[in-house]
């Protein structure tokens, strides 16, 4: 896990492929059991591209 102490830190934060992979699963999932009605994005798979 990383801590950090304050959010202009976030700018020096390095992630590999699959951690950028697992945030984005996470922000998926997080969203889904937040927001009703939720769908995936049509453009998720080319966000996982990219990330």
């Amino acid at each position: 896990m990383i801590k950090l102490e304050n959010y202009g830190e976030t700018e020096n934060l390095k992630l590999n492929q699959e951690r950028r992979k697992s945030f984005l699963d996470f922000m998926m999932l997080y969203y889904e059991l937040q927001l009703q009605g939720f769908r995936k994005p049509k453009s998720l798979e080319i966000l996982q591209q990219l990330f």
